[in-house]
């Protein structure tokens, strides 16, 4: 048996592991970064920002995406069926963001959106356009139960934390404090269903 060429062999291996890692960073079901890949983003932007450039990102606002009712949904229309809906949602966000903003799954039907260059003020703007985008948007999957095809619109509540540059920081807290915005969040929509459920702070190290 002829022996492989080292140089070959060197960068079938290379390749072998830039296949691996890509499939270590990419939800499965949705085919959008994991939460450990979107940490892995953030936490370079906020080390790239210690050494000050022209072109460095001076803002990212990081957004918790959290779809409401699935545990309800789940038990209407079944698991595959909800499923598809998360696979659907996943296309939706990522038609509403640029080619620089980030889009990932975190678990189930949580997900996370991030803006670099977006502040607050901005964030707000974006989030609520988002939001009647989603609002104006039905979905259609087959229903476990039934068979038949069946008509959803999804409903999201929104808790956001914006980064500036001068905060020195780690993207585990970044995304602590985010989780805690989505908790202010969750309860505004307890006080008020059918309000958009958006809560967006500065993050404060």
């Amino acid at each position: 048996m002829e022996e492989q060429d080292p140089k070959e062999r060197i960068a079938e291996l290379e390749g072998r592991i830039r296949q691996l890692e890509k499939r270590l960073s990419i939800d499965p079901d949705t085919g959008l970064l994991n939460k450990f890949a979107c940490l892995a983003w953030l936490q370079s932007r906020i080390d790239g920002a210690r050494f000050p450039r022209r072109d460095a990102i001076r803002a990212i606002t990081c957004v918790f995406v959290d779809l409401n009712n699935m545990g309800a949904m789940n038990a209407s229309i079944g698991h595959f069926a909800v499923d598809n809906l998360l696979v659907q949602f996943a296309r939706f966000l990522e038609s509403q963001v640029h080619d620089e903003d980030v889009v990932g799954r975190i678990h189930g039907d949580e997900f996370v959106m991030m803006f670099p260059r977006t502040n607050e003020k901005d964030a707000r703007v974006v989030i609520e356009r988002i939001d009647d985008a989603l609002r104006s948007a039905t979905s259609v999957v087959k229903s476990d139960r039934t068979g038949e095809e069946v008509s959803v619109q999804l409903r999201a509540k929104y808790g956001a934390v914006t980064w500036h540059r001068r905060s020195v920081t780690t993207a585990d807290e970044v995304f602590r404090a985010m989780s805690n915005a989505q908790a202010e969040a969750k309860q505004l929509r307890a006080l008020n269903p059918d309000a958009a459920a958006i809560v967006i702070k500065r993050f404060k190290a």
